[in-house]
């Protein structure tokens, strides 16, 4: 692929879909393609495919997602997936299921994952103490990031062509060295996938919200400020994302609140919560990442062609 040449278009429901093996119980098939390249597949893209896989093979759609874990022991390739699952336990009003993904070429595991799906029910434990934040830009006054700095590895990424994203805070962004100023590791941000993926219900699909809970690295950029000499480029890889659903909405918007209270030894640890255009939470999610430096060179050419 070129500079010419357009990224191809994504469809999130259609390309995390996953599709039975016709000789293997619980083995699905799924493709992702270059779409939802980062330098591999942005890891909340193959967290979802997991994530589909263990839906299909439970079979419930009575049952939604109420939570879900994913450990990444390998970056995946765009391409061809298999996903192997097993349902652990499929009771009356909750499920426990499990879905170990790889790549078509890989003999092991790359993403392991663990879910639980459930029925609601109304009981009279129901309450939220987690707070919106108010210095949160409504969408219609956030504005896009500028572009990255020219040498910058993140100056062309195909998965960010799939999504809008809107600095939900006058703050710092990436490329963006005017406005950065001394603060805390956390960050605003609204998130929109282009291409929607609905319910036959009208509220989005929640296996959606695996995408912008994958949110950890920009809350570090805020906190060290602009790249320098004393603060090189760097990757954060998702080691493990665990991914709390709250409530169903219809809102194509997602307010991403991150906060980072821990980088050290090499590794990050970060809270997003979730929020949609109403002000109410529709997920937590919490992230472990390998925080590695990198040579910007190594980037040099389009993300596409690497």
């Amino acid at each position: 692929m070129t500079d010419a040449e357009p990224i191809p278009a994504g469809d999130f429901a259609r390309d995390t879909d996953v599709w039975p093996d016709s000789e293997v119980a619980g083995r699905y098939h799924a493709n992702l393609s270059e779409a939802w390249k980062v330098f591999y597949v942005f890891g909340g893209c193959t967290m979802a495919v997991a994530l589909r896989g263990a839906q299909r093979a439970l079979g419930r759609p009575e049952l939604q997602p109420v939570c879900a874990s994913a450990v990444f022991a390998s970056p995946v390739p765009c391409g061809a997936m298999v996903v192997d699952t097993d349902v652990l336990r499929s009771g009356r009003s909750a499920a426990q299921v499990t879905a170990r993904l790889r790549h078509a070429s890989s003999e092991g595991t790359d993403v392991h994952l663990s879910a639980i799906f459930g029925a609601t029910h109304a009981t009279h434990v129901d309450f939220v103490d987690v707070t919106y934040p108010d210095d949160a830009l409504p969408v219609e006054e956030a504005e896009p990031p500028p572009p990255p700095p020219e040498g910058s590895p993140f100056q062309r990424i195909n998965y960010h062509e799939q999504t809008e994203w809107l600095m939900g805070s006058p703050g710092f962004a990436l490329g963006d060295a005017d406005r950065w100023e001394p603060g805390p590791a956390r960050t605003l941000s609204w998130h929109r996938l282009i291409k929607e993926p609905r319910l036959p219900d009208g509220t989005l699909d929640p296996i959606a919200l695996c995408a912008p809970a994958d949110v950890l690295g920009p809350a570090v950029f805020a906190r060290l400020g602009p790249p320098g000499p004393d603060n090189p480029p760097f990757l954060s890889l998702s080691l493990e994302i665990s991914l709390q659903f709250v409530a169903p909405t219809t809102s194509a918007w997602i307010l991403q609140h991150t906060q980072v209270p821990v980088a050290r030894n090499g590794y990050a640890f970060g809270v997003v919560e979730l929020w949609d255009v109403e002000r109410r939470l529709v997920a937590l999610a919490t992230q472990r990442a390998h925080i590695r430096p990198v040579d910007p060179a190594r980037f040099a050419e389009p993300a596409g062609d690497a």
